[in-house]
């Protein structure tokens, strides 16, 4: 099948979904807590309502998993199933910081063949199919983006996803800088360039729709990615919650980032 055409569609629907997130963003919003102690908000569900009518409207034959919907994991045994995070970074959102996001991932037979990510504070959108290279769109310009060519460890780390085995492999890694953000999307931060490696370990899990669009971003953009044992991630069996830890590197220092997991 040809995916250049449900890309466009994607395209169109995250930026108006991006349009509602920014809509709200000056507003107060009702927050909750989740069973693992993050916050949702009404703009969560709203833009998650959105998302998940106009794509299956325009693709009713596809399987859907949203962050914020009680989703089936059968629906990946369907040829396509959309994998969504409607609000990334919702703590970013609340404290009306601009790393917040919308992350859509499509698989294929349980792979995935379309990734597409956008922060709407930032004006950037990266998108991506299987196998054709990744992209950037800011201020209506499209550039192609490959991962940086650097063999230092320039590594990025979310601001609330503290561990002590992280502690631990920092002061053995050593890395020449340390950048701290919110969300998911530090994986496409890799993708552009910006930083040689991103760590998330076992103990702060990321989920499904964190990965699905953001690794094929990655890969696409030359990079590397895998969970905290060096093994690629499995779609189909994936837990919602990945508790095996990600590595996503720009490839070349990939093994050197294993061997210090290795050696712990």
């Amino acid at each position: 099948m040809n995916l250049s055409p449900i890309q466009e569609d994607v395209l169109e629907i995250i930026s108006e979904a991006g349009a509602l997130l920014l809509t709200n963003f000056d507003q107060e919003h009702a927050i909750t807590k989740k069973s693992d102690n993050t916050p949702v908000t009404d703009i969560d569900h709203l833009v998650s309502a959105y998302l998940s009518k106009n794509l299956r409207e325009k693709y009713p034959s596809f399987g859907l998993i949203d962050e914020e919907q009680n989703s089936n994991p059968a629906e990946r045994n369907k040829e396509f199933c959309w994998v969504i995070d409607p609000l990334d970074s919702t703590r970013d959102y609340i404290e009306r910081k601009d790393g917040f996001g919308i992350i859509i991932g499509l698989l294929q037979e349980s792979k995935p063949v379309l990734g597409v990510t956008y922060k709407p504070a930032k004006k950037e959108i990266a998108s991506t199919l299987y196998g054709e290279g990744a992209f950037l769109y800011t201020d209506g310009e499209r550039k192609r983006i490959t991962v940086s060519p650097s063999s230092e460890i320039n590594l990025i780390l979310s601001r609330s996803r503290k561990s002590t085995a992280l502690d631990k492999i920092l002061g053995l890694m050593k890395p020449s800088s340390i950048t701290y953000m919110g969300g998911a999307t530090k994986i496409v931060e890799v993708a552009k360039g910006e930083a040689t490696c991103y760590l998330c370990p076992p103990s702060s899990p990321l989920h499904l729709w964190d990965l699905c669009g953001t690794s094929l971003i990655l890969q696409e953009a030359g990079g590397t990615i895998t969970d905290w044992y060096g093994k690629p991630f499995n779609f189909q069996t994936m837990d919602f919650e990945n508790r095996r830890g990600v590595v996503a590197t720009n490839g070349i220092i990939h093994e050197q980032i294993m061997k210090v997991l290795r050696d712990l």
